[in-house]
């Protein structure tokens, strides 16, 4: 298994993590978590030690991933909510992708489909752009939403 890290990870958090292997290269084939705990909550926590020891916003998008993962979409929007609240990440769009999945994944429809315009409108590649547009359509009926770019 290969990990990988997200376009753009070392230009917010300059500091190498164990969860992407700590080298200019990912690592493949890490375990995490302690017997017996979730493979999800163990991401969390190693994601909950980085931020306290390297406080960086793309760190906070990808915990709040994993904590709603392993804890609820709930919980992932209320650890994404000072990063949106922020501003800081504004055009970064897995920031906008994992708070659409979070919305959708809380019931909250009409705030996800804002949330997945912005993602896609964030997209700086055509074939995610288009990947991000295609589930849209089809739950909007086929209206894709416009983008620039």
């Amino acid at each position: 298994m290969t990990e990988f890290v997200p376009s753009g990870f070392h230009k917010f958090c300059p500091q190498r993590s164990a969860i992407t292997g700590g080298g200019d290269e990912p690592r493949t084939g890490w375990r995490v978590a302690e017997p017996g705990y979730g493979r999800l909550a163990g991401i969390a926590l190693l994601y909950g030690g980085l931020a306290r020891r390297t406080p960086c916003p793309v760190v906070e998008v990808n915990r709040a991933v994993a904590v709603g993962m392993a804890d609820g979409a709930h919980a992932g929007l209320a650890v994404l909510e000072p990063v949106l609240a922020s501003g800081a990440l504004a055009g970064y769009g897995p920031l906008h992708i994992a708070h659409a999945d979070l919305l959708d994944r809380a019931g909250d429809p009409a705030a996800a489909a804002a949330a997945w315009a912005r993602a896609i409108e964030a997209a700086e590649n055509p074939a995610l752009r288009s990947e991000l547009q295609r589930p849209v359509a089809e739950r909007s009926g086929g209206d894709t939403p416009s983008t620039t770019g």
